[in-house]
């Protein structure tokens, strides 16, 4: 927070990494017009990105105590389905301490 005070700068922000709508990444050269000047500047708008085929992300999830299929699905915005698919699951039964893969948009 000193560096802020310091420097001027705007304002902070934090998140963990893999928790963020992708689709902020996409805004970034939007909000920050560095140019050859290195400050920020006015907002400058650029052409859309041509569409890249997105293969499926994933996150890491270690199941807990209490955890179910359907709950993780509620936490993530998943179905069970898409959880049981990308883990290889046939069945419901989940273990503590078992590594999910969480598909992710």
């Amino acid at each position: 927070m000193s560096l802020v005070q310091k420097y001027g700068i705007r304002g902070v922000g934090h998140w963990s990494i893999g928790q963020e709508n992708r689709s902020v990444w996409e805004s970034y050269p939007t909000w920050f017009n560095t140019r050859d000047t290195g400050e920020v500047g006015t907002p400058v708008a650029t052409p859309p990105s041509p569409p890249v085929e997105d293969k499926p992300a994933y996150l890491d999830y270690t199941v807990v105590s209490g955890d179910t299929l359907y709950r993780i699905s509620l936490r993530y915005g998943v179905s069970v389905n898409a959880i049981k698919e990308a883990n290889n699951l046939t069945g419901d039964m989940i273990f503590v301490g078992q590594v999910l893969r969480i598909p992710v948009k």
